[in-house]
């Protein structure tokens, strides 16, 4: 019998999809979705973040196999904007990319379309 070795390749991660945008009503909760690649991948390895958010009184993350799902609970106008979800397994860089909440009934100015389209769009 021929001994057969299994040997598994380490790399960074990599986002395979991320939610682009979540359109919500006032008072609704907002899901979101990040699907990553890599090896290993470790249960603190992704994370959804977003800078001055209580993220831990507001939202639920939850971590299945290649992909954390992000709960934003009872959403508000003020809730609008960015969300990351920031992935890193210790090889290579961190990897970040962005998903939008837009929640439905606020008024968008002109400026805040254009800035909308150039972070959903020109980041690719």
């Amino acid at each position: 019998m021929n001994d057969i070795e299994i040997h598994s390749v380490r790399h960074a991660f990599s986002i395979t999809d991320i939610t682009d945008y979540v359109m919500a009503a006032a008072g609704d909760n907002a899901e979101f979705s990040c699907f990553v690649d890599a090896n290993p991948i470790k249960e603190d390895s992704i994370k959804w973040e977003r800078s001055g958010f209580d993220m831990a009184a507001r939202t639920i993350s939850t971590n299945v196999s290649n992909a954390m799902y992000l709960l934003v609970k009872n959403v508000s106008a003020a809730d609008s904007g960015l969300f990351d979800c920031v992935v890193n397994n210790g090889i290579g860089s961190e990897v970040k990319n962005s998903s939008y909440l837009l929640v439905r009934g606020i008024i968008i100015s002109n400026f805040d379309r254009w800035n909308l389209y150039m972070q959903l769009y020109v980041r690719m």
